[in-house]
């Protein structure tokens, strides 16, 4: 692999990125602010006419697999901006890193994310290989949060796997029709709503997983669930998104 070579183009799409990203404890709110948004978009128009419905439901896919994008995208720059050891990993899979562009304006992981599309499974697989191995993605959802809280309770154990056993061929079909929509305006699904909400939950629990298992790794900050009976890191079910009457305490 080779890097980037920094463009005046370039430069401005990574500088409007960086403008956008917060600081790494922003990551998890970042991605429940935007997936709020849109959840509630979406929901608000599948209650409208069947023609608001099926462009909903087609541009819903766009939003899941382009949230999913920018956090680990995100992530990427996050994780190898504060581990040395995992950065020199990385550089070991590019040619010619002496010329790699590095400054106060742009680091050179942030140029180094331009080379891998956070939109492609394989891609994901590749960027994030030498932190959890082979198929990270396996790892993320086959591994539990326990105890966790999800839903307002206390559960002994969270893990994305025992919730929803088919989710690598869920997360497989939306990358499908995401691809379609984008590519193909002509493309007209069939309305599966067990599908997009198997999709929805499946998207919005990848992301806030990943994040408790670093916040863990690398003493960051993440969200709690505060109980008398103590702190327990928290999950977000598209219940807790659509809801009104929560608040984040500091």
């Amino acid at each position: 692999m080779k890097p980037r070579k920094v463009t005046d183009k370039l430069r401005d799409e990574l500088l409007a990125l960086k403008n956008s990203r917060g600081t790494i404890d922003d990551l998890c709110f970042n991605y429940l602010n935007n997936f709020s948004e849109n959840a509630k978009l979406t929901h608000f128009s599948l209650k409208g006419s069947s023609l608001v419905k099926s462009v909903a439901y087609r541009q819903y896919f766009v939003f899941l697999i382009s949230s999913l994008e920018t956090f680990f995208r995100d992530l990427f720059i996050y994780v190898h901006s504060i581990d040395a050891e995992l950065m020199n990993k990385l550089l070991e899979k590019f040619k010619n890193t002496e010329k790699l562009h590095n400054s106060e304006e742009l680091s050179s992981i942030e140029v180094l994310s331009k080379s891998f599309n956070f939109q492609n499974v394989n891609d994901l697989e590749i960027a994030f290989d030498q932190l959890w191995g082979a198929n990270f993605l396996d790892t993320i959802c086959k591994t539990s949060i326990n105890p966790c809280g999800f839903n307002g309770k206390v559960f002994q154990s969270v893990c994305v796997s025992n919730m929803i056993p088919d989710w690598k061929s869920i997360f497989n079909e939306a990358f499908a029709i995401r691809h379609k929509v984008v590519h193909d305006a002509n493309f007209r699904p069939d309305n599966n709503m067990k599908l997009a909400q198997e999709a929805e939950s499946v998207f919005l629990l990848i992301p806030q997983l990943t994040t408790c298992f670093l916040a863990k790794k690398y003493k960051l900050k993440s969200i709690f669930l505060k109980t008398k009976g103590g702190d327990f890191p928290y999950v977000f079910s598209i219940h807790d998104i659509l809801a009104e009457d929560w608040h984040l305490a500091e």
